[in-house]
């Protein structure tokens, strides 16, 4: 800040009085133009900063999510086929799940994250941008919280399909974690048994393809951000286009 002293001298004549109160008068517009330049320089720096620590963490996401996606088919297909022999065991036909497909149990899901944004918001960098590029990413932070509210569902429903199959053996892990993990021995279950067994699998897929769809929502409106969308219509457009073709729920030899 620009220190402004009265000269020493006495001032004589107006003239001199309002070459006096010029001085000042441009003295503090030259500290307040300085003081707000500095400003700017750092606003400027704080947002392309805010800006490049988003992308960085969209980018992370957009691998995140080809990998939860490639891992929700492999464990539909396990879920699918073991449902199939569940019925044609109660239909009283001798049938197995195909050694290949136990892999799938193996499930192991990649979060998203917008920390960054988050942080700027509780900080007050937010208010670096532009209001529409705020709701944008406010838009985005609301489909995580959708998208986290589906990977609880599945959780809970994997849970109680895994505390059934405990009955028949000692698992010892949570095939939701990514560990090693095998069906039970279905010639001890009862007829009641695999019908039990079936219903569990069958809220387990349900509440799979909630979260395989609420992934391909969230990688759509996350690939829009990265392409530069910047208002929210925009967004939803970009997200909601052949949103199915993001959902691979069939074997697709491309993930494999």
């Amino acid at each position: 800040m620009l220190d402004v002293h009265p000269p020493h001298e006495t001032t004589h004549t107006w003239k001199d009085f309002f070459i006096h109160i010029a001085t000042i008068v441009v003295g503090l517009l030259i500290a307040i133009g300085l003081e707000q330049t500095v400003e700017a320089i750092h606003n400027h720096h704080a947002r392309h900063q805010l800006l490049e620590d988003i992308h960085e963490e969209l980018v992370t996401n957009q691998e995140n999510n080809r990998l939860t996606q490639h891992n929700l088919t492999s464990l539909r297909a396990y879920l699918v086929a073991l449902n199939r022999v569940l019925m044609d065991r109660r239909a009283g036909k001798p049938n197995f799940v195909d050694p290949a497909m136990e892999k799938g149990r193996q499930y192991a899901g990649y979060g998203s994250s917008m920390a960054a944004w988050q942080s700027a918001k509780e900080s007050g960098r937010a208010s670096l941008l532009p209001g529409k590029q705020i709701r944008l990413y406010d838009r985005f932070n609301i489909q995580l919280e959708y998208r986290h509210e589906a990977t609880t569902r599945l959780d809970q429903a994997a849970g109680e399909m895994q505390a059934f199959e405990e009955r028949f053996r000692d698992a010892r892990s949570f095939m939701l974690f990514g560990f090693p993990s095998s069906t039970p021995d279905l010639s001890a279950m009862s007829p009641a048994d695999l019908t039990q067994y079936s219903t569990l699998v069958a809220t387990t897929i349900q509440n799979l393809d909630r979260l395989a769809a609420r992934t391909a929502v969230l990688d759509g409106e996350n690939t829009a951000l990265l392409n530069g969308a910047t208002n929210e219509e925009d967004l939803i457009k970009i997200a909601f286009k052949d949103v199915n073709v993001r959902i691979p729920l069939q074997d697709d030899p491309a993930t494999k």
